[in-house]
């Protein structure tokens, strides 16, 4: 079969690792070495690649560096290189794959398609003269280009899930079931080349050459000189890997991990062993030169020298270095990498040659400047440190013992205080040296140094902040943040940091400037995972650079605030690795790649205003008599950003103002979420910095009276107490509008007073308004006070309904009508987060393009009136950001928009919220916001939703965590099933519990539903989407403290509930 592809342009292209990155990181050449995991070679040059770049050797002695990294798989022949490019190195994100060719050794590349998979990847791929062959196993093919990535056609594969391929002396082999085949001379038939090599010995890779054939399973060297006639099988100590077969002349090598590289002469009769350096472990073998060179986890390429017989490092030129940690003083840079210790001159911006460590030593982990320009290093898991008092001109070797035990220090980490020497040990007591290493004190110190105002601060291994005045002589406890674990400490210039995990393992950063004031400085930063104490390098850090602040924590990114830390906004995605400020430069240092540099990053410095107007002649000028437009989306689309896109809504004037990158070319659209729209001018402005007068016009259908409402209770329904309730009506025509609300109420819901008054009462629970007019675009709202009869049965529904009439005809009547319903409750937790529908969404519904809505409400439980509530959500990457909408509020919104980074912010200011105490039915809020799942699902994926409640400048009151699966159609009946009083509504066993327990509601509730705990508070601890409640569910309690629960079950056929005690 032949797959034709559109439009396929064949391009020089020179190819940039960091696709997703606004930063433009410059590479510092070095240090050399490398993780060198695949190394490759053509006949004639050897090639490595990192994220940064390609290398190749033809000497084995030197490499040079060419610009196109990110490139695996690749395979090699004597005239071309094909490969992918764009996978991402060191757990940084890929861009979009490329596959590409190469005729000139890698010097310039050809871009072709990609082959036609299902799968948008390749991790195997293998070059012949009749074509260049990609395996899928999924499909039972084998895609074969011809015409460099032109076009694709495709072969039958031996059998289905055959993923390995190879090419030896332009003939094709792959792995399919645990034997190998080689493709006949005809194109289409398979022939069997492997023995039968017997169950558990599964196999790995193969190497051939004229009538040799070498096969390497789990635990033996395969091999036969006479094209399978007669087979040796040599077993071997070790699992055997993936890593290639070399062959130099006539003798054959084969690596062997930590046991050295071994080798034969003999056609595999007997093989030998090359000792391998003590710590290292080799990976691939290739050939250049005639030198054999082998691939090493951390240490670069090691060269065989054959007259001295070891292994030798050959990393001339090979700037891709694995480093572990940085830092800097009296103008250098320090790098400790796989390979050495490295200084760079700052002023020069070159590598600089020092004084070799006395021992050449291997990984490592630790470097630290001193005050005064010290530089102390020490290696993974060793008992010495490398001292050097006249910047790396000279070292000395330092091995800190116990005299009282005669303990051997393992040295974990190294922290300068002042001038002392603080050593902080894997397993043994810590060491303090007040006189660079002559003398030591031994015990237990803090972990985490920093220092701050003055002080030197540390965890202690319990988790307790102390500090020292006295450079780590002694140390003093310190009134550290209300958090239940800190992890980490940071510090600034001006501010302390802690990094720390809740109860419900959620991450938490407070910052403080004086150590008695702590403030919540998480919003916007996604879930980390934090390094507790003694754990690697790769943790983090806070820089404070003019009026910006800039965290980095590897396993979420690079992030940036431009509000003294409230609030984080992303930089750049997934920088792995270890970070450093030298002034005014960053450098990063990963494993595998080097340094690169870039000055401190801009982001969201440029600023875009402007106004939204309704355009009534179609013109897209601005006229006096033409209306300005509120609560309308104005959004940033940044290509190549983290995450791509950001809006605000227009103000009460129709005024937005946005920010975007400098020197980014970007587009600033406005989103109407109206059928009746026929033109916007412009549809877009194309941006690349800052700039005012950015207007759009909307000229609407004319004469279009549209009118829709909604409502919502202001807290829960409780018997006997104070229930607010809001009617939110808008106008989503074209012309002002007028007309009649009526709403219904429930029976148990007395009515009090409304604001503004109603109109009209019939009877007791029907109230009617007259809307004289409602402004285009606006949002307007009744807030109704009553009280819940105390005869309501807690679990019984509790609804409202009501319906809006304009004057005109309603061209879009569906929306005119609306009914509330919730169940009346005991206690609850005021501040909660609800989405509807509970149950989730259908892939057909997810498809249709139907919304989640979400609910967050609050209740300002004080003693004194709130005068600003901001409520702040960080959205779950399942959701498409781009159809986020306000749906409706209590309140008046003073600002509502999406932050970059999918953090939303809802901002009511002024509010003047009564406190619970003084005005119970006022002192409730709510917004609502509905949004779009990605089309393109994960369909077992948990989407995970939670709000932070922030009431003036208080600490954020953290919502409960609703948790959102697939919804599966329902196409069965039921009948209700009667509700038995006789024992309690829901099976909990273990009660009382020590650990896990089952909540079974022996088949009263089926379907769809939801679980529930409550505490004694009323606070929801934790919430739960069930698939089918008519299973019994199995429940933890990790994160719950010791105490009484209720359990309430929730599904269509009702509500029950259970009491659960957890006594540990």
């Amino acid at each position: 079969m032949k797959f034709r592809l559109f439009t396929i342009c064949l391009l020089l292209v020179s190819f940039n690792s960091n696709t997703f990155s606004q930063i433009n990181w410059q590479h510092t050449n070095g240090p050399e070495g490398g993780v060198i995991l695949t190394i490759y070679d053509d006949g004639e040059y050897a090639f490595v690649a990192d994220e940064n770049h390609f290398f190749r050797t033809r000497d084995g002695l030197s490499w040079e560096q060419l610009p196109f990294g990110n490139i695996w798989p690749l395979a090699t022949s004597p005239t071309k290189l094909a490969g992918g490019q764009g996978y991402g190195y060191n757990y940084g994100p890929g861009s979009d794959i490329k596959f590409i060719v190469s005729y000139d050794h890698g010097s310039s590349w050809i871009e072709g398609a990609m082959p036609p998979s299902t799968h948008t990847s390749f991790s195997s791929i293998a070059v012949c003269s009749h074509g260049v062959y990609v395996p899928d196993g999924y499909s039972g093919n084998i895609f074969r280009t011809q015409d460099d990535g032109l076009t694709w056609d495709s072969i039958p594969a031996p059998g289905l899930y055959c993923y390995d391929a190879w090419a030896f002396e332009d003939r094709l082999y792959v792995e399919w079931h645990s034997k190998y085949w080689r493709l006949s001379l005809n194109g289409t038939d398979w022939e069997l080349v492997s023995p039968a090599f017997g169950n558990g010995d599964y196999p790995f890779t193969m190497f051939a050459s004229d009538s040799l054939l070498f096969f390497a399973t789990e635990n033996n060297l395969w091999c036969t000189s006479n094209s399978g006639g007669t087979w040796t099988k040599t077993p071997i100590q070790y699992h055997n890997s993936s890593d290639k077969f070399c062959k130099i002349g006539d003798r054959v090598y084969k690596s062997g991990g930590q046991t050295g590289i071994m080798y034969t002469d003999d056609f595999g009769h007997s093989w030998h062993d090359l000792p391998i350096p003590n710590g290292y472990y080799s990976f691939d073998l290739a050939t250049a030169g005639g030198q054999l060179l082998c691939g090493t986890y951390n240490q670069g390429v090691l060269r065989y020298d054959a007259p001295n017989q070891k292994l030798i490092p050959s990393n001339k030129g090979l700037t891709s270095a694995a480093v572990y940690n940085l830092d800097s003083g009296n103008g250098q840079l320090w790098a400790a990498c796989g390979t050495g210790v490295f200084a760079y001159d700052l002023a020069q911006e070159i590598w600089v040659d020092k004084a070799p460590l006395p021992m050449p030593g291997n990984y490592f982990e630790n470097v630290a400047v001193s005050p005064a320009g010290k530089i102390m290093a020490s290696e993974i898991n060793e008992n010495r440190i490398y001292l050097s008092v006249n910047e790396g001109a000279s070292w000395d070797t330092i091995l800190p013992s116990n005299p009282a035990n005669g303990t051997i220090i393992h040295i974990d980490k190294l922290f300068w205080i002042g001038e002392n020497i603080l050593i902080k040990a894997e397993w043994d007591e810590d060491a303090l040296s007040t006189d660079l290493g002559k003398t030591w004190k031994f015990g237990n110190f803090p972990d985490e140094i920093v220092f701050f105002a003055g002080r030197y601060y540390g965890l202690t291994w319990r988790g307790e902040l102390v500090s020292s005045d006295d450079f780590g002589q002694s140390w003093q406890p310190e009134i550290g943040p209300k958090v239940s674990y800190p992890r980490s400490l940071y510090a600034t210039d001006d501010k302390l940091f802690v990094l720390s995990e809740d109860a419900a393992y959620r991450n938490q950063i407070h910052s403080t400037s004086n150590v008695v004031n702590w403030t919540y400085s998480s919003e916007g930063l996604p879930q980390m995972d934090i390094n507790g104490p003694t754990d690697n390098h790769y943790s983090g850090k806070i820089w404070h650079k003019g009026d910006r602040y800039y965290l980095h924590q590897p396993s979420i990114g690079f992030f940036t605030s431009l509000d003294t830390c409230k609030t984080w906004l992303p930089v750049e995605r997934y920088t792995y690795g270890v970070m450093h400020v030298a002034d005014t430069t960053f450098f990063r240092g990963s494993f595998g790649g080097g340094v690169s540099k870039t000055g401190l990053p801009q982001n969201y410095g440029a600023s875009s205003t402007g106004h939204v107007y309704k355009d009534d002649n179609n013109n897209g000028i601005w006229e006096p008599n033409e209306a300005a437009l509120p609560n309308l989306q104005v959004g940033i689309k940044e290509p190549g950003a983290w995450y791509p896109y950001w809006f605000v809504y227009t103000a009460s004037d129709g005024r937005y103002s946005i920010g975007s990158t400098a020197g980014s070319i970007d587009t600033i659209r406005l989103r109407v979420p109206s059928a009746y729209v026929e033109n916007i001018n412009p549809p877009q402005h194309v941006i690349s910095n800052s700039g005012n007068d950015r207007n759009f016009g909307v000229h609407f259908t004319a004469d279009i009276t549209d009118v829709s409402i909604t409502g919502y209770f202001a807290g829960r329904p409780r018997p006997g107490f104070p229930l607010g309730a809001y009617i939110i009506y808008n106008n989503e025509g074209t012309i002002t509008a007028g007309g009649a609300i009526s709403v219904k109420l429930d029976p148990k819901f007395k009515f009090i007073s409304s604001d503004p008054p109603p109109s009209a009462i019939i009877g007791s629970d029907s109230l009617i308004w007259d809307i004289s007019s409602i402004s285009l675009w606006s949002q307007e709202s009744i807030h109704i006070n009553g009280k819940v009869d105390s005869t309501a049965v807690i679990g019984s529904l509790f609804k409202m309904s009501g319906h809006i009439e304009p004057n005109l005809s309603d061209f879009m009547s569906v929306n005119n009508h609306f009914m509330r319903s919730d169940t009346v409750v005991g206690s609850y937790d005021p501040n909660e987060k609800r989405v509807e529908p509970a149950s989730g969404l259908t892939s057909t519904e997810i498809a249709e393009g139907k919304e989640l809505v979400y609910t967050v409400q609050f209740q300002n439980t004080g003693n004194f009136q709130a005068d600003r509530v901001r409520i702040t959500d960080q959205l779950d990457t399942a959701f498409d950001a781009s159809t986020l909408r306000l749906v409706a509020s209590s309140h008046p919104i003073s600002s509502f928009r999406l932050l970059p980074g999918n953090l939303l912010e809802v901002i009511f200011e002024p509010i003047a919220l009564p406190d619970s105490n003084s005005n119970e039915s006022a002192s409730h809020g709510f917004v609502s916001f509905g949004i779009q799942r990605n089309k393109a699902f994960n369909a077992s994926y948990k989407i995970r939703n939670t709000a932070s409640i922030y009431f003036d400048f208080n600490e954020p009151v953290i919502t409960n965590t609703v948790i959102t699966l697939l919804a599966m159609p329902i196409v069965s009946s039921y009948e209700p099933k009667t509700m038995d009083t006789k024992y309690p509504s829901l099976m909990i066993s273990p009660n009382p519990t020590t650990k896990d327990f089952v909540v079974d509601t022996r088949g009263r509730l089926s379907g769809h539903g939801d679980i529930v705990l409550i505490n004694a508070q009323g606070k929801i601890c934790l919430s739960l989407q069930a698939t089918d409640l008519s299973n019994p569910i199995n429940l933890t309690i990790s994160g719950l403290i010791d105490g009484a629960y209720i359990v309430r079950a929730s599904g269509k056929q009702g509500i029950l509930f259970g009491k659960l005690v957890i006594s540990r």
